[in-house]
């Protein structure tokens, strides 16, 4: 929307990002991403003033089943700590965030909806994946 790039896969995404830095923001993250043919995942695409033309952040999340309540709000704190924390390291403070992200809804899915159908995200429990999250890499 404020690029006025429809986004239809990742090289959109990508030109979507690339035109909010070109109009002057210092970094753009796309947070939650749902392409065609990958439905198994939640893709996140960001770009730092820093990276050269062409140059971007992808993660490939796991989609875990449900809706829950305040992940946007989540992202958008953590990416503030983060932000505090590693001025200079995008990739780092990328992955801390949806590190915790995934599992803030990991432990919501598991404690919260299947014990009591619960969505409101499970912070409190979380503490410890919020402050010290496990980066886990894949190829």
């Amino acid at each position: 929307w404020l690029s006025d790039i429809k986004i239809s896969d990742l090289d959109s995404a990508y030109k979507a990002v690339r035109a909010i830095i070109n109009k002057g923001a210092q970094n753009v993250v796309i947070t939650s991403l749902h392409l065609p043919g990958r439905e198994a995942y939640v893709d996140v695409i960001a770009v730092s003033q820093g990276l050269r033309e062409g140059e971007y952040y992808h993660l490939s999340l796991p989609r875990q089943k449900g809706k829950y309540s305040g992940c946007g709000d989540l992202c958008t704190g953590l990416l503030l700590v983060w932000f505090h924390h590693y001025p200079n390291d995008f990739k780092t403070l990328l992955e801390k965030t949806f590190a915790s992200i995934q599992a803030v809804i990991r432990r919501t899915r598991i404690q919260g909806i299947e014990r009591c159908n619960w969505t409101e995200l499970e912070l409190i429990a979380s503490k410890k994946e919020i402050e010290s999250p496990t980066v886990i890499e894949s190829a």
